[in-house]
């Protein structure tokens, strides 16, 4: 119920006073459909390590959408040389770093952010050839000098999380709406 920009946009005044208050509902379906979309929800926070069903779609450890969905995100070039930048290309629906490509992915996706962090660009800022960061150590100045293959499937996994969430937000906001409703 509070993981999507509705609830944010919805009690924008409520959220400015500390501490969390979760809508409910006395009614037993609108609250089995909250516990369902929940645990999709949860998979895709721990990238497929809790609520595994895989008769529902959730297999685990693997967040990505089926081959043949048109929303499949997908190594479209491979990373060439370790990327200064990552971009977007809203026209072709191309993120783009270090001479590679990675599609499709949608604006909503390019602009996910949880906490008012961006995560795309979060995640790339630690992975980049010269890494932000605060810098507290010399060890700070020590990073790798070639894209570890295993970055690409971290970025595969994160922006199929993305899509999956961006995906799961007009459901959210549904029944969001339903409960307040119901709870008026």
């Amino acid at each position: 119920m509070l993981s999507h920009p509705g609830f944010t946009a919805r009690f924008a005044d409520e959220l400015t006073t500390p501490g969390i208050r979760v809508p409910f509902t006395t009614s037993p379906e609108l609250f089995e459909r909250a516990v369902t979309l929940g645990m999709e929800v949860a998979w895709l926070h721990t990238y497929g390590a809790t609520f595994v069903d895989p008769e529902s779609g959730r297999p685990a450890g693997d967040v990505r959408l089926a081959a043949g969905d048109s929303r499949r995100v997908m190594n479209l070039a491979a990373i060439a040389e370790m990327p200064s930048e990552m971009i977007f290309n809203e026209a072709t629906g191309e993120v783009r770093l270090g001479g590679g490509a990675f599609g499709p992915v949608s604006p909503a996706v390019w602009e996910y952010t949880v906490g008012g962090k961006n995560v795309l660009r979060s995640w790339f800022g630690y992975r980049k050839a010269e890494p932000g960061g605060k810098k507290s150590s010399p060890l700070d100045d020590v990073h790798v000098s070639s894209w570890p293959p295993e970055w690409t499937s971290e970025l595969l996994d994160l922006l199929s999380v993305l899509t999956r969430l961006v995906g799961l937000e007009e459901a959210q906001v549904e029944l969001l709406d339903e409960i307040m409703s119901v709870s008026l």
